[in-house]
Order: C-alpha cells, then sequence, then structure tokens
C-alpha cells in the first residue's frame, strides 16, 4: 500500500508518486519519464538502445 502524498504536495510529485508505487514493477515510470514529469520544460535525452 503506497503512502499518501503529504499535504500540499505539487500535483506532479503526487502524480509520479502514484506512479512509482505501481505493484507490477515492469508498469512503473523510467527514470527518464519521471525527470520528463517533474521538469517537463527540460530536454532530457534518451539514452541511445
Amino acid at each position: 500500500m503506497p503512502m499518501d502524498p503529504p499535504p500540499g504536495s505539487p500535483p506532479r510529485v503526487m502524480a509520479v508518486m502514484i506512479l512509482c508505487f505501481i505493484q507490477d514493477a515492469a508498469d512503473r515510470p523510467e527514470f527518464s519519464d519521471v525527470l520528463r514529469i517533474l521538469s517537463p520544460r527540460e530536454n532530457i535525452a534518451t539514452p541511445a538502445a
């Protein structure tokens, strides 16, 4: 059971908390996805496969 976000948490932080506590680890966001959510104005490069 995930913890509740602290009162007054920014919506983006709450969204990341919810996504990171998804039970199936395969469905959780990649670190680059978390960065995009928290810093949408940053140009974050994705590593080459």
